[in-house]
């Protein structure tokens, strides 16, 4: 089965943005839920054979805020931006609750990233010969893409191995060690050297320099010789790279409790049997009821269409 997991708060800020001028007649903004539903209709029309799961940040700070006080420090708090940010959030509710109408399963688990829960989720359909492809422009999915796991920008083709040489200068498993050490200005990880970025990390990775290893003494001497100004700022070259690699179910002991740990995997069995096991959650009335009071007469002419989102084809 095709199973597409939506990196949910991802696609609410790119929509929220995309269509942020939006609103209904009494000023209710409406851009991000405009946007994801015009979305699942694309996806739908590309991968009729898919069922759809959207992925969400759990409450709480994750085990990256414990880890390191810097991560995602550079989130605006005053300002336009800020004001645009919160209009964007406000729509959350409402996009659960029209994505739910149309049977499409929420997932969410308290202090897991929605990051960290696709990667689990993934990992989990992968190992059950499913075809998973992750819809979301974060780059730290790419690290998923040896195991099988295809991630799509759009709603069309998936990212291949030629665009993440042009973009990263490497092959997919070693797009984490170079982002390692270029850094990731969008989650306030910075880069390790000045004037280094993703092509001059890339020389570093391909000759065979390794940020997953906790200490560069690791590295044989030649590596050693050649890249001694890495030594003084290894413990940050590895903190990025802990920080950028999503969790999976050997590193989750290491991050959380062991009653946390229990709920995670709970969690995850939950969401891959209300995957593979659809029973309709449609809720017709309701839905037409929401589009017509968020005057989107657009997805009500079109409703037979998203009826069918979580359907397979006969």
């Amino acid at each position: 089965m095709k199973i597409i997991l939506i990196d949910a708060k991802n696609a609410l800020f790119r929509y929220g943005w995309a269509f942020k001028t939006l609103q209904t007649s009494d000023g209710t903004y409406t851009g991000a839920v405009y946007g994801i539903l015009g979305l699942l209709q694309r996806l739908k029309r590309h991968h009729s054979n898919a069922r759809f799961a959207m992925v969400w940040d759990g409450e709480g700070k994750s085990w990256r805020h414990d880890y390191w006080a810097g991560y995602k420090s550079n989130r605006v708090k005053n300002g336009p931006i800020a004001d645009g940010v919160k209009r964007i959030l406000a729509q959350i509710s409402t996009v659960t609750e029209a994505t739910t109408m149309l049977g499409i399963p929420q997932f969410r688990v308290p202090r897991l990233e929605g990051d960290d829960a696709i990667a689990l989720v993934a990992k989990r359909l992968i190992g059950e010969d499913h075809e998973v492809i992750i819809y979301s422009s974060d780059k730290d999915f790419l690290q998923l893409m040896p195991l099988g796991v295809k991630v799509i920008h759009n709603a069309e083709e998936p990212v291949n191995v030629g665009w993440v040489n042009l973009k990263f200068r490497c092959a997919p498993d070693k797009v984490l060690l170079v982002r390692s050490i270029a850094g990731d200005p969008s989650d306030a990880i910075p880069g390790i050297l000045e004037g280094v970025g993703v092509v001059r990390a890339a020389d570093i990775i391909n000759a065979g320099c390794n940020p997953s290893y906790s200490d560069f003494e690791m590295h044989d001497l030649r590596l050693q010789r050649a890249w001694k100004h890495l030594i003084p700022r290894w413990d940050e070259i590895h903190r990025n790279y802990t920080l950028m690699k999503l969790v999976d179910f050997n590193t989750l002991p290491k991050r959380y409790s062991v009653s946390e740990c229990h709920c995670i995997g709970t969690a995850i069995e939950d969401c891959v049997k209300s995957l593979l096991n659809y029973s309709p959650g449609h809720r017709y009335r309701s839905f037409l009821q929401m589009m017509g009071a968020l005057e989107m007469a657009q997805f009500i002419s079109e409703r037979h269409s998203l009826w069918q989102l979580q359907r397979l084809p006969k």
